[in-house]
């Protein structure tokens, strides 16, 4: 599976559009003259990602944009996600648009009509990109709350903004962000191929049998048994990198 950018185009609230098309498996540079939007192009590809706020500057994109979309390209299926702009002032919108097996942008964007949220979009990249069932849980005696890597996190590792590859202590995307580099730092394992995909399932498994070992020999021997395999999926971490919070 390679999931890619074919295009992103920004619909006027005339209904206008304007496009910027990527040959795909190739290296694609963008020029153009200072202020004409090519760092917004990022911008929006993480709001049609998902993201919880947009990030888009504010200035005339925001001021005379409705939508914006992304075409996705997974192996030949095209993948449409247009999401409504929330406007000067507004963080976010949950206007969102969803539609697979399409080979170009609407000539208008009359036709997206909400059918999905946020939440719903990061679960369909998630099972478009194959994430499987996982959960980190951290070391006894942490405060943060499991997390399970998903599309949410996948982006962390797939795009640099302009000052992240100008900023020598950041690797990642978003990292300097609160609460990133330990969202990174958690889920990366899985994403490295570190955390097999029976991680989450040998976890459970031993998360159920500790309730098991008060009680006669056979639950015992399961519960060390599953002691036994976890242990083992964990005794060689991956190695801190920088920036991970530490």
């Amino acid at each position: 599976m390679s999931l890619q950018i074919r295009a992103i185009a920004i619909y006027s609230k005339d209904g206008e559009r304007r496009d910027v098309r990527f040959k795909l498996g190739a290296l694609n540079v963008v020029t153009g003259a200072s202020k004409t939007g090519k760092s917004a192009l990022l911008d929006i590809v993480d709001y049609c990602w998902g993201r919880t706020e947009c990030t888009v500057a504010e200035g005339e994109i925001r001021r005379g944009v409705s939508w914006f979309a992304v075409l996705f390209d997974n192996s030949g299926e095209g993948i449409l996600v247009a999401r409504k702009n929330p406007g000067p002032a507004v963080k976010t919108s949950d206007e969102i648009y969803f539609q697979r097996n399409v080979d170009d942008f609407p000539d208008n964007p009359d036709v997206f009509v909400k059918n999905s949220t946020a939440d719903g979009l990061r679960a369909r990249f998630s099972a478009i990109l194959g994430v499987a069932e996982n959960l980190y849980v951290p070391e006894p005696g942490a405060t943060r709350r499991p997390l399970e890597a998903s599309a949410s996190q996948a982006i962390f590792f797939s795009f640099q903004s302009q000052d992240e590859i100008a900023n020598r202590r950041l690797l990642f995307h978003r990292q300097g962000e609160e609460r990133i580099p330990q969202a990174i730092k958690d889920t990366l394992p899985y994403f490295v191929g570190a955390m097999g995909e029976d991680h989450y399932l040998k976890q459970k498994r031993y998360e159920g049998s500790r309730g098991n070992c008060g009680t006669p020999s056979l639950a015992r021997a399961e519960c060390c048994g599953g002691a036994r395999e976890l242990h083992n999926a964990r005794r060689d971490p991956p190695p801190a990198f920088e920036g991970d919070g530490r």
